[in-house]
């Protein structure tokens, strides 16, 4: 081998040697939000932020990159189109994933991404004032079978109107949905008598206990901060409901940087100083890995569609 090729040679194993030494991350790695700052979004990624970049090691830096804007299809694009290197990631909040898929064409899909699991999210729940007749899910569904029921929700096709939506397959009753644009609006209308019914999350309910009967919780197993509330499931309906802020990276992200990711988030369920701020921020935890949200929006994603044919929450 002549001179110049062994200079070359040796150029060459120097450089694979300094490429099998790096460790993922090299670089700030973004965090894309489709949301507005200050929501429970927001709020709960910026609260383990810092704790994955801690977990990540090798003086990781997480940039918190907030893309509000089309009931989260801009921060969802986002993340779909960005390199699948590890060092772009972002909540791909449930059900807007699927729920925007399904009432329009986008960039991205469910299978443009690889999850890596889920810190955060809420469990839907059916309120009433207290002092209602109605006090439990089957009392509500004696009362919709005699007549309608007005039900206050946020806005059309959030995750509060789709477990009603979900909920009368269930029963065989329908609703009569009335928007007020937020739960605080929602909740106001419940106790002005605007309302007969509302829908909101259990933790969100739980700070009005002295005005609001809540009627079930649409959790697999009763939640911890609130173990007196009964379960759907409990009451003969087998419905688990609510949001996730599921945490996912473009398809394609190499199996060992996606595994030090995935294995992070895993890690926030015992890291005791996340665990202390997100008592003290009242963050809804709702822990899931990677494969259990994959099959959790999977199953999500049947039952919406099938809703979405026989009772479209939007014109089509």
């Amino acid at each position: 081998m002549k001179l110049g090729q062994l200079a070359l040679a040796g150029a060459l194993l120097c450089t694979t040697a300094g490429l099998a030494r790096a460790e993922f991350p090299e670089a700030p790695i973004i965090f894309i939000l489709p949301v507005s700052a200050g929501g429970a979004t927001d709020v709960g990624a910026r609260t383990y932020a810092p704790h994955l970049a801690t977990c990540l090691g090798n003086d990781a830096t997480i940039v918190v990159t907030n893309m509000p804007g089309g009931s989260s299809v801009i921060g969802i694009s986002a993340v779909a189109a960005s390199p699948a290197d590890g060092y772009t990631f972002g909540t791909l909040n449930m059900p807007n994933l699927v729920t925007t898929t399904i009432t329009a064409e986008r960039s991205y899909t469910v299978d443009s991404f690889d999850f890596l699991g889920n810190v955060v999210g809420s469990t839907s729940a059916f309120s009433v004032a207290k002092g209602s007749e109605i006090q439990t899910l089957a009392d509500l569904v004696a009362r919709a079978k005699e007549s309608k029921i007005r039900v206050g929700i946020g806005t059309i096709g959030s995750d509060d109107h789709l477990a009603f939506l979900r909920f009368g397959r269930l029963a065989g009753v329908e609703f009569e949905f009335i928007p007020f644009g937020d739960e605080a609006r929602a909740r106001n209308a419940l106790l002005g008598g605007n309302a007969d019914l509302i829908g909101m999350s259990a933790n969100a309910a739980l700070e009005f206990k002295d005005e609001i009967h809540v009627l079930g919780a649409a959790a697999a197993d009763r939640l911890a901060y609130a173990p007196d509330i009964p379960t759907f499931r409990e009451q003969g309906f087998d419905l688990v409901s609510g949001s996730m802020h599921v945490l996912g990276v473009p398809k394609g992200v190499p199996e060992d940087v996606l595994a030090k990711l995935r294995g992070c988030v895993d890690g926030l369920r015992s890291d005791e100083a996340f665990l202390a701020e997100a008592t003290e921020r009242s963050l809804a935890l709702k822990f899931l890995n990677a494969a259990e949200v994959a099959e959790a929006i999977k199953a999500e994603d049947a039952e919406l569609r099938a809703i979405w044919e026989t009772t479209p929450w939007q014109p089509k």
